[in-house]
């Protein structure tokens, strides 16, 4: 009897060994499969081809977007080439900074501060002639696909308009200064209320888009949480359509591992039935 629980312990021992070896080689494939598909649940299409198949479906297209011609500040005269453009004006004024004591800094700021609350000797002004602007078209071509201007607003601008493409372009009475425009007498040395505009474009790049299929339009898409999926991001990702292919090697990674816990349940009793066995 105790060499017959002996063999077993034996067995368990290399059943648990080997199930081990099992599981950890199915489990890099499997965890990236179960990750790929609960992150978002997309699915990967080609960037110039649509599959009316996936409409209203959610889905992932990696490609280029490239602009279609020039996107331009009709009050400044100033244009590029690109899928969209901002005018940034900043205003030069006071800020409240409040920690041990409390002080005022004065420095450039996109959007006016509110200085109601400061004291007579820091104030700010409470209106500037002109505010921040984006101009983009309300949709804009990406492959085989549509972009609406409501996702190319989340796509980060990349290039600051420089000071020899401004003084290129600019006609007006705005003084040029680095990378800006200014109505600052002395702009190295800018006072309370002067402003200045900078531009900011995106260059041409590779793009991944998650968003549902509209049409040829990519849309918002609404999980059955009430949740949203509605992304763009830079940096292409491989479009790998799910072929039969690799369903079929999801299929197997997956048995392979339920394989090797089975293993390892078995080696677990050959150990235990063995161990009780060796008592007797």
């Amino acid at each position: 009897m105790k060499k017959k629980g002996k063999n077993s312990r034996i067995i368990g021992v290399i059943l648990l060994v080997i199930g081990a070896l099992v599981i950890l080689a199915a489990f890099p494939h499997v965890d990236k499969m179960i990750n790929r598909s609960s992150s978002d649940g997309a699915i990967a299409v080609e960037y110039d081809k649509i599959n009316s198949a996936n409409i209203g479906k959610l889905i992932k297209v990696s490609g280029r977007l490239e602009n279609e011609g020039a996107m331009k500040d009709e009050a400044f005269g100033i244009s590029r080439d690109t899928v969209k453009l901002k005018r940034v004006v900043e205003v030069y004024q006071w800020k409240k900074k409040c920690l041990d004591i409390c002080k005022y800094d004065q420095g450039w700021y996109e959007g006016l501060i509110n200085s109601s609350e400061y004291d007579a000797s820091h104030k700010n002004p409470t209106e500037v002639q002109f505010e921040s602007q984006e101009f983009m078209s309300e949709k804009t071509t990406f492959g085989a696909y549509q972009i609406p201007s409501a996702l190319l607003y989340k796509l980060d601008y990349d290039t600051t308009l420089g000071p020899d493409e401004l003084i290129e372009v600019y006609t007006g009475n705005l003084t040029v200064f680095n990378e800006y425009l200014t109505n600052s007498v002395d702009p190295p040395s800018p006072k309370i209320g002067d402003y200045r505009i900078s531009y900011r474009y995106v260059k041409d790049k590779d793009i991944t888009v998650t968003a549902q299929l509209a049409g040829d339009t990519l849309a918002e898409y609404r999980r059955s949480d009430k949740s949203t999926i509605f992304e763009i991001v830079e940096g292409a990702t491989d479009n790998e359509v799910q072929s039969d292919t690799n369903i079929l090697a999801n299929i197997l990674f997956s048995l392979l591992m339920i394989g090797g816990v089975l293993i390892v349940i078995v080696g677990l009793y050959q150990l235990i039935t063995g161990s009780a066995v060796g008592k007797k």
